[in-house]
């Protein structure tokens, strides 16, 4: 009976280091298979073709730099937007101020008038044409300029740089 028990005790340890043995064995396979799929995962197959992961940081880069450039762009054309809208207006001022000063009458309807004074702005040759319709519309009114020109207000507009 004593050998029976110690027969048994010796065939229970035996079998259970044989199971840790397999359990090690299979622990150290799964272990090679997991770290082979993290090493694909980040090593390139071959020379010419990129690795899974480069694909992903170049992906996540593009997004980035799609994001960055878009607002970049944005704050750009804002400040390019925002400096447009000065100029229009300082220019807008120069036409009005040289046409008030060359006929009052031309300068009350671009006051009056801020399609026209738009036009004028764009194009300051219309200016002549404009102090004739003046001189139409208006006969008892001047339709010259300061010093006796129909076109002095055209002159001194282009003479600000071709507002």
């Amino acid at each position: 009976m004593v050998l029976t028990v110690v027969l048994t005790g010796i065939a229970i340890i035996l079998g259970n280091v044989a199971l840790a043995f397999i359990a090690w064995r299979q622990l150290n396979r799964e272990k090679r298979a997991a770290l082979d799929l993290i090493r694909a995962y980040f090593e390139a197959p071959d020379a010419e073709t990129p690795s899974e992961f480069a694909k992903m940081i170049d992906a996540a880069a593009l997004v980035l730099a799609q994001r960055l450039v878009s607002s970049l762009k944005g704050t750009f054309m804002g400040v390019q937007s925002g400096a447009r809208r000065g100029e229009d207006a300082l220019q807008g001022d120069f036409l009005g101020d040289v046409a008030t000063q060359a006929n009052p009458t031309l300068g009350a309807l671009l006051n009056s008038f801020p399609a026209v004074k738009r036009r004028l702005g764009k194009n300051p040759e219309l200016i002549p044409a404009a102090m004739q319709l003046i001189g139409k519309l208006f006969p008892g009114g001047s339709a010259q300029g300061g010093n006796g020109s129909k076109s002095d207000a055209a002159d001194r507009i282009s003479k600000l740089g071709g507002l």
